[in-house]
């Protein structure tokens, strides 16, 4: 229960960070993978550097909304190499659930950092981004685990082309791929994260658009919402060691 709940907390505040970074809309996303390969090594950590299996990860590839012949089956998604950012890697327990974190970056590798291409090497998409963070949270009721990559720039693919047709706002954004079957877990020595494999069970690509006048209401109770849960958790941890004091 403490899992769901906790996880709760997190989404919440996930909500309401994403709200306030102005995050696309679902008609603004890009692109999406789906029905991956279901192998355990489509995703490589050596212990320094993170990148897809060779020759990319295989999936299904949907364009932006209305785009014709999408899907794409048999489509490859390729990304990194990245480098760890050395020890930035760190686990905790809370309340019965093991966190995981850890920091990547694009620096001195070659551009672009990823591409998505079609069953014939058409590219569909491609882009360079500025880093991702890993970010895992586990307990005996289940596993979430995803890599979030950042400061994402759309630099060519006809994914791309049909987008910039049909919508407004710059090529940015941000994408995030979802694990499984991460092996042989995640593991931390000295606030540096272990080698792993794992498969890849999906992905998501947005735009990130400037909101439109009637949205900052929604962003204002984001900001609230926030704030509660700042505040939330400030008092749990003010009075987490005192002991109540009983009624007269």
């Amino acid at each position: 229960m403490n899992f769901f709940k906790n996880l709760g907390l997190l989404s919440a505040a996930g909500f309401a960070v994403a709200t306030l970074a102005g995050v696309a809309h679902a008609n603004d996303t890009i692109a999406q993978l789906s029905g991956t390969s279901g192998a355990t090594n489509d995703i490589n950590f050596n212990g320094t550097t993170l990148t897809s299996i060779a020759g990319g990860v295989l999936v299904t590839a949907s364009g932006p909304t209305g785009m014709p012949a999408s899907p794409f089956a048999n489509a490859k998604f390729n990304f990194g190499p990245l480098n760890f950012v050395a020890g930035s890697a760190n686990q905790t327990v809370i309340a019965g659930v093991t966190l995981t974190t850890a920091n990547f970056t694009t620096v001195g590798q070659p551009s672009p950092n990823f591409s998505i291409y079609d069953a014939s090497n058409n590219l569909l998409l491609s882009g360079n981004f500025g880093g991702a963070v890993l970010s895992s949270a586990s307990n005996s009721s289940g596993t979430l685990q995803s890599i979030g990559f950042n400061t994402v720039t759309y630099t060519g693919g006809s994914f791309l082309s049909y987008y910039m047709t049909t919508h407004t706002g710059g090529p940015i954004g941000t994408f995030g791929v979802t694990l499984s079957s991460v092996t042989p877990g995640f593991g931390v020595t000295g606030n540096n994260l272990n080698a792993f494999t794992s498969g890849a069970s999906g992905a998501t690509f947005d735009v990130t658009t400037v909101p439109e006048p009637g949205e900052y209401a929604g962003m204002g109770a984001a900001a609230l919402s926030l704030m509660g849960l700042m505040g939330a958790a400030r008092f749990r941890r003010r009075n987490s060691g005192r002991t109540p004091v009983a009624a007269a």
